[in-house]
């Protein structure tokens, strides 16, 4: 692998690793605050308060069965990607990406999903974004997803 800094003269270099320094900083900083309470602590004290107003607001505005709705329609698309830069084995291979799930805030939609990705065939599955909060109480509702995976 190419070092991308040999090239680069000594400022170019000196420049880097003080960027490098005040990156690291930052980020432990960010990291700090939300354990500390500057950020975190608000989120975790307010949160239910606020998905209340927030979920209120959204069925005032009638938002919410439209969301609801977009929800609970879930669709399958088929995707090709066409790479030059893959090896010739990855002909053909077949990868199902599920995203943003959010598994615990609609009863029996991982159940949905199970259904509807059953018949699919693939060769790698990846989850992504949110799937929601694993809390012991939802586990029940990440089951039938789960299940549909599994195949002897």
């Amino acid at each position: 692998m190419k070092n991308i800094g040999t090239n680069c003269t000594k400022k170019e270099q000196t420049h880097r690793e003080k960027w490098k320094k005040r990156r690291a900083l930052m980020e432990l900083e960010d990291f700090t605050n939300w354990h500390r309470g500057t950020n975190g602590y608000w989120l975790n004290k307010y949160k239910h308060q606020a998905v209340l107003v927030f979920g209120a607001l959204l069925k005032a505005t009638g938002l919410f069965k439209f969301g609801y709705r977009n929800a609970r329609d879930i669709q399958v698309r088929h995707k090709s990607v066409f790479s030059g830069a893959l090896p010739k084995r990855f002909n053909g291979y077949r990868i199902l990406h599920l995203s943003d799930l959010h598994l615990d805030s609609i009863e029996g939609l991982g159940a949905s999903i199970a259904r509807i990705i059953a018949p699919l065939s693939y060769d790698l599955c990846v989850i992504t974004g949110d799937s929601g909060q694993l809390a012991t109480e939802n586990t029940n509702r990440y089951c039938p997803l789960s299940a549909a995976f599994y195949r002897p």
